[in-house]
């Protein structure tokens, strides 16, 4: 089957096509050799929502030489809509604008016999719930896409997976990425609970559950079920303290008066409170769990270090009233604890006071830790804690919230030297129900890091860089198409960082947080300084099919007999990137030899000689929305990795760079050596606002692919990725930093020689639709390598005596050859 390309000449990038002579100029282009379909076409990647007027593509394979699509709203007449451009794996098509708001149904016809089974767009996208625990009455979010849509009426019905009882919850809040929801008093602890829920149009069912608890007192106010189990009072035996009473049922120790504490605190900042407090901690901890108060004082401990205790609180009389203050003496060098858990705490927390180390010369002082053990149901709540110069607070676990608090960290030497700098003031590892909100980080060295974290908020922080942790620039820098100069001696950042890095997640929700710089400007180090960066690439490898079957898939030729793989138990998905099957991704359940069995049927069974990539996600089901940045020199960072049903959304941009998408073809080096190929599916860029006003940031949307090795086309890396509604102000003379100003598709091949082209695409299906380019020099820029892009209803804008190039269509980027995009659709109503 030859490829069938749409090619672009300047005067036709100049103007608009209108839509109907666009269509028919598109269908007349079309040239395929005549073929029989063999199968039923099959729909393997589609959107997840489309309005009416909106461009889809839909991927997959069979759809026939010349395919043609029906639609139709919710159970009404199916009729069929225009194709704008189509292949046997591939169609661009537009809802029709007059269709009504709804769930969408739609039925590829290979134009031959066949018709695929009806795709579905607008469906609620379940992703999780914002708790592990739902009780009578305690609101619990479910997070995910198409929530509302239109005018339909959201619902939500609790299924017990037990006994198959349904149980309607009332709905208290809604938008479009979340519900909020009350569950019913018939709530059964101890069971678990799925919900189904409908946007008004279509029904999904989540695949998670929840477990249900009984009703209780969220006493520290995390607002979570799990909250209900720590025990905040006296028991009934203890009788206050009289005699008689029953000293186990004690569970609330004031550190300054209970009278069965063999030490009891002073709380002036001068005498040493450690044992009196530690005493209280281990008495409560011996009687069953309970609360350790410090009424308002400062708490010297100095180079002591607390041990929280399992089922125990620290508690203050309020964060600007009572203080834990600590560090190690003048002169001494050596390393100190400030707080720990020794133990995998259970039922812990420190709320309502601060806690401040006292050093300032940048000594080894470990400000908390849970001496890298898991915790469980732990909370930060209402505290501030200036960790000084010291180390990054560390939480690895389940059921964890940090909560409208706040943390100071200065320059640190924490994990290094004067030289090589020190970490951020917070690391997450390995954390499952997490729940950060509502805080505000300032630090001046390195990065907030959370990493492999499953099911997770991270709403209403704000998060400040210092620009101030600076040193002489070792070399120059040359100025490049990427890289801004910097002289011998400039000031940069000692060591590289960026405001939140994240790898590994999946099932998160980043919402209305706020991201900006202090101190001056943030000086350049190399690729220093974006403000969310995710590249999750060490745990990935590729391969090539020799045999499938419905539920599995084998490589039996990478090497002679079993071969070593890349591959996490447990964590790693497969995704075909080449062949028939191509777009389709499964969860791996398990690894036999150089078989790999997965969680469901495939849709298209891969062919021997088809190419997968294997990987732990990067990224899957998440969402950035509604965030507010500026001033950090890089923005929104995807680079390598896999990335799955990841939506970036109503964010603003202010002099903070852009949004990049950037999949890698090649040898990975970083913490494993071997060959890696990105896959990203479902990505969705919408509603952000990108401004460039002060020329310090150059503000992108870029969309592309990074060719490093083989020196062919191993497969298809993006699929069905989709930017509406975006904004990018640019500002003349920027310096392209990490991209030029504007919005690009486009497959950056560096391969300086032998590269193996056959008309292959890299990029499929994007859709760039109702977007505006202020003052960009170029204001979409497509390449070689990709297909089926649709650029439609965009605003192009330039003021007075600026230039700006509407459409560049330009073979692979460093390839002087001649290809061009293929299939591509450009125009405007």
């Amino acid at each position: 089957m030859s490829a069938s390309r749409s090619r672009f000449g300047p005067a036709a990038r100049r103007g608009y096509f209108r839509a109907g002579a666009r269509l028919a100029a598109a269908a007349g282009a079309l040239c395929f050799a005549a073929s029989t379909a063999s199968a039923a076409p099959v729909v393997v990647t589609a959107p997840f929502t489309a309005s009416p007027g909106d461009f889809i593509t839909l991927q997959g394979s069979g759809f026939g030489a010349t395919p043609k699509l029906f639609f139709r709203v919710g159970d009404g007449a199916e009729s069929e809509i225009p194709i704008a451009a189509g292949r046997d794996d591939i169609v661009s098509a537009r809802i029709p604008q007059t269709a009504a708001t709804g769930l969408y149904k739609l039925r590829v016809y290979d134009n031959v016999s066949a018709f695929s089974a009806p795709t579905q767009i607008n469906a609620p996208v379940l992703h999780h719930f914002d708790a592990p625990d739902i009780a009578p009455g305690l609101p619990v979010r479910i997070i995910g896409r198409n929530m509302v849509i239109g005018g339909g009426v959201p619902t939500v019905t609790l299924l017990d997976t037990a006994t198959g009882a349904r149980l309607p919850a009332t709905v208290s809040a809604q938008q479009r990425l979340y519900l909020v929801f009350i569950p019913p008093s018939s709530i059964v602890a101890g069971h678990s609970y799925k919900a189904v829920v409908s946007n008004g149009y279509g029904t999904t069912t989540t695949d998670a559950t929840v477990l249900g608890h009984a009703a209780g007192n969220d006493y520290f106010k995390i607002g979570q079920a799990w909250a209900f189990d720590y025990v905040t009072r006296d028991g009934a035996a203890y009788l206050n303290g009289a005699a008689g009473g029953d000293p186990k049922a004690q569970h609330v120790f004031n550190v300054k008066t209970s009278a069965s504490l063999t030490t009891r605190a002073v709380g002036d900042g001068v005498v040493n409170d450690a044992k009196a407090i530690q005493g209280a901690l281990d008495r409560a901890s011996a009687n069953g769990g309970g609360v350790v108060y410090l009424p308002a004082g400062v708490y010297f401990i100095g180079s002591s270090t607390l041990r929280l205790r399992p089922g125990v609180v620290l508690q203050g009389a309020g964060a600007g009233a009572s203080t834990i203050t600590y560090g190690p003496p003048d002169g001494s060098t050596a390393k100190i604890w400030g707080v720990v858990l020794p133990d995998q705490g259970d039922l812990t927390g420190v709320a309502d006071l601060s806690l401040k180390n006292l050093d300032t010369l940048r000594r080894p002082v470990t400000n908390f830790s849970s001496n890298s053990l898991p915790i469980t149901r732990f909370f930060i709540q209402r505290v501030n804690w200036d960790l000084g110069g010291g180390s990054s607070i560390y939480l690895a676990g389940d059921r964890i919230a940090v909560q409208k608090s706040t943390f100071t960290q200065g320059i640190n030497y924490t994990n290094g030297d004067a030289a090589t700098g020190g970490a951020g003031p917070f690391y997450v590892g390995s954390a499952t129900n997490l729940r950060f909100a509502d805080n505000k980080i300032s630090w001046a060295t390195n990065q907030v890091a959370m990493n492999d974290v499953t099911g997770a908020t991270i709403e209403g922080n704000v998060f400040t860089r210092s620009a101030s942790d600076v040193v002489p620039a070792p070399a120059a820098i040359a100025a490049s198409g990427l890289l801004k100069a910097v002289a011998k001696g400039d000031p940069v950042e000692r060591v590289l960082g960026r405001q939140l890095s994240m790898q590994f997640g999946k099932n998160i929700l980043l919402y209305g947080n706020t991201f900006g710089v202090s101190d001056g400007d943030i000086k350049y180090n190399l690729n220093d300084g974006e403000t969310f960066l995710n590249e999750s690439m060490e745990r990935s490898d590729v391969g090539v099919v020799t045999s499938a079957a419905d539920s599995s898939v084998s490589a039996d030729g990478k090497c002679s007999g079993v071969c070593a793989w890349n591959y996490f138990n447990g964590s790693s998905v497969v995704f075909l990137v080449s062949g028939k099957g191509a777009g389709q991704w499964r969860h791996v359940t398990a690894k036999t030899n150089n078989t790999f069995a997965i969680d469901r049927p495939w849709d298209v069974k891969p062919a021997a000689g088809d190419r997968f990539a294997l990987s732990v996600p990067s990224f899957e089901n998440v969402i950035f929305a509604a965030n507010t940045m500026s001033d950090n020199p890089t923005g929104v960072a995807f680079f390598s990795g896999m990335f799955l049903n990841t939506l970036v959304t109503n964010n603003a941009f202010n002099n903070n760079s852009g949004i990049y998408l950037d999949a890698k073809s090649w040898i990975n080096t970083f913490r494993w050596t071997g060959p890696t190929f990105s896959a990203f599916k479902n990505v969705e860029i919408k509603n952000n606002v990108l401004t460039n006003s002060n020329g310090k940031s150059a503000a992108y949307i870029h969309v592309g692919v990074t060719l490093r090795y083989p020196s062919y086309i191993f497969g298809t890396a993006l699929y069905g990725v989709e930017v509406r509604g975006n904004s990018v102000t640019a500002k003349p003379g920027t310096t392209p930093y990490l991209y030029p100003e504007g919005f690009q598709n486009v497959v950056m091949n560096q391969i300086t020689s032998g590269l193996q082209y056959n008309g292959e695409s890299m990029i499929d299906g994007t859709v760039f639709q109702n977007n505006g380019c202020l003052n960009c020099p170029t204001a979409f820029a497509i390449s070689g390598a990709t297909l089926g892009t649709v650029i439609w209803n965009n605003s192009v804008k330039t003021s007075p005596g600026v230039a700006s190039v509407a459409l560049s269509d330009t073979s692979m980027y460093y390839r002087p050859a001649s290809e061009t995009s293929m299939l591509t659709v450009y125009g405007h109503d």
